[in-house]
């Protein structure tokens, strides 16, 4: 016979995609918003990129981010995600640009509409009122 249960003290929990998500889509439905505003400030600044080579460029950036994701190699900013994209764009980041194209992530995940996801306050609810402590694990 093994030793007996003990009872659950501790629930973690990821953020994004469990506790909360974009109301407009995540994943995809944030990429695109990023998308969207990475061209809009490049146009502004007059480095205007194809669609479809931002597409591609973002693809291999998420690619790049999932690997380092994957390996805990430590975070993958949006910083990081400017500097890659922008060099296999060909854009020069001269003058404010490199800044603006960074705010412009920062924007975008300021600005997008959060819901809590599907069930995840019944679930709470239901583990603070057994006195189970709860932790939440992001690294957005």
């Amino acid at each position: 016979m093994g030793a007996p249960l003990r009872p659950v003290q501790a629930v973690t929990f990821d953020f994004w995609d469990t506790i909360v998500a974009a109301t407009v889509g995540s994943g995809d439905g944030m990429r695109r918003l990023q998308i969207d505003r990475f061209a809009e400030i490049a146009d502004e600044a007059g480095s205007p990129v194809s669609a479809g080579e931002l597409e591609e460029a973002f693809d291999v950036n998420w690619a790049r981010f999932e690997a380092r994701w994957v390996a805990n190699s430590g975070p993958y900013t949006p910083a990081d995600s400017v500097d890659f994209i922008a060099d296999r764009l060909g854009v020069e980041l001269v003058d404010d640009l490199r800044l603006r194209l960074i705010d412009g992530f920062r924007t975008v995940g300021r600005r997008v509409p959060l819901a809590t996801g599907t069930g995840i306050e019944e679930a709470l609810g239901t583990l603070r009122a057994a006195g189970v402590r709860l932790g939440i694990v992001c690294d957005v």
